[in-house]
């Protein structure tokens, strides 16, 4: 069986691993292996935590890498087939994908920085820079036409999962902007989202509140066997706060989508229950909005916080954009700029 459109797997939060290219003396012994995502990291985190966390953390002024220290993400299908190592995430995509013919040349998985905020992997990593030349390069060899022809592609299936789908949003907005606003039909086939957060979750909202993943499946062994007996609350909540892209989990809409104080869009018609509460605490409950209001309140406290909370604002976009002020990237429109790519319902 001969593939006829090259795929490409976005993966999600926390799930591609990263390895040390520099760092601290504590970690020397480590170049080349994973901080994140195999036994290396559980061996570092239980004999030396504080040089785990020292790794693992971003600068909090940048968004990215603090002075001296270098992880970087692993490559291709290999930094996203297993994690941990028995927790498989594409491994069986891949494995079933190659039975139908796949290989490197026509499967590829574009794994990034999942810490940072979009528009820093693409300063630091130039990763939509790479992966629209990716994309390109796949679409034209695998294309049957010679020599090549735009209106007969074989063009790209992406499929993607959880942030995953936040990445490649922005970078779809990314292409209008440093491409051309035709990129899109040109290469790509279809978009196969799955378990997308593209409007938010409550992951994003308790992670940069207290600290708190429990909801992370990715997470759970590690969170449970190690990280809560070895990281402390106080170092974890600062780590997981200097992952910038934790904001991208964010909800997104406001009142408008997530519900008001008498009522949410999908509540069901005489129901006594309503969706309406973001957060429900024993006083009072706070729609999505107000828990917003609270969070920035929280991290407004504290040193570290209140930095988190200006990148957060500067990079990345909650509302909802409610009438179009002409093209997207004409001079001078908002839409220049790229706070509003991290949001669909701040940008068209």
């Amino acid at each position: 069986m001969v593939p006829t459109h090259p795929v490409v797997l976005i993966p999600g939060f926390v799930t591609t691993r990263l390895e040390r290219w520099a760092g601290d003396a504590c970690g020397e012994n480590m170049f080349g292996e994973s901080i994140w995502g195999d036994l290396s990291m559980v061996k570092l985190m239980i004999k030396n935590t504080s040089c785990w966390v020292n790794h693992m953390a971003l600068d909090i002024g940048t968004g990215m890498d603090p002075e001296g220290v270098k992880l970087r993400p692993v490559e291709g299908l290999h930094g996203i087939d297993y994690l941990f190592p028995s927790f498989w995430v594409w491994a069986k995509l891949i494995k079933n994908l190659g039975e139908l013919g796949y290989d490197p040349t026509n499967l590829h998985g574009a794994t990034f920085d999942w810490r940072m905020a979009p528009n820093n992997n693409e300063k630091r990593d130039h990763y939509f820079t790479n992966l629209a030349v990716k994309i390109e390069t796949m679409v034209k060899k695998n294309s049957e036409e010679e020599p090549f022809n735009s209106t007969h592609l074989n063009k790209a299936v992406i499929i993607t999962h959880s942030m995953g789908s936040n990445v490649f949003y922005y970078f779809l907005k990314w292409t209008e902007k440093h491409k051309n606003p035709a990129w899109t039909d040109t290469y790509i086939q279809a978009w196969v989202n799955i378990g997308g957060a593209l409007l938010g979750s409550m992951k994003g909202y308790s992670t940069l509140l207290s600290g708190e993943m429990k909801d992370s499946a990715e997470l759970e062994s590690v969170r449970t066997y190690v990280a809560d007996k070895f990281v402390t609350p106080t170092d974890r909540l600062n780590l997981f706060r200097s992952w910038t892209s934790v904001a991208s989990l964010l909800p997104k809409g406001g009142n408008l989508v997530w519900g008001d104080q008498t009522s949410a869009p999908d509540d069901l018609a005489g129901d006594s229950e309503s969706y309406k509460d973001l957060i429900s605490l024993p006083d009072k409950n706070m729609t999505t909005e107000a828990a917003l209001e609270f969070l920035w309140g929280v991290l407004a406290k504290d040193k570290i916080g209140d930095q988190v909370q200006r990148n957060i604002n500067k990079w990345f976009s909650f509302g909802m954009a409610t009438e179009k002020t002409g093209f997207e990237f004409e001079s001078g429109s908002i839409f220049q700029d790229p706070k509003f790519w991290t949001n669909p319902l701040g940008a068209w």
